[in-house]
C-alpha cells in the first residue's frame, strides 16, 4: 500500500512526479490528480463563501491553480491542516 504525504513538500512532490515540476495546475491537471470530474472542480470554484474555494489565477478564459497554494487548500478542505 503506498503511503499517504499529508505535508505540503511530501504532497507536493507527489504532484511533481506526476505532473512534471509546473508551477501552476490546470484544471485539467486537477482532474487527472485527484480523478474527480471536471464539472466537481469548476462547482469549487462557484462557492458563495471565498475562503472555501481554491485559489486561482485566471488568464483570459483559463483557469490555473497555484500548485503550492492549492496544496494548502485541498489539505485544509481534508481536515489535514
Amino acid at each position: 500500500m503506498q503511503e499517504i504525504a499529508v505535508d505540503v513538500q511530501g504532497v507536493s512532490q507527489d504532484i511533481e512526479k506526476a505532473i512534471g515540476p509546473k508551477p501552476f495546475l490546470s484544471i485539467n491537471d486537477v482532474v487527472n490528480l485527484l480523478g474527480c470530474t471536471r464539472i466537481c472542480v469548476l462547482n469549487w470554484l462557484r462557492r458563495n463563501e471565498a475562503h472555501t474555494r481554491p485559489p486561482k489565477i485566471k488568464v483570459g478564459r483559463q483557469i490555473f491553480f497555484p500548485r503550492t497554494q492549492f496544496i494548502d487548500w485541498l489539505m485544509k478542505e481534508q481536515g489535514l491542516k
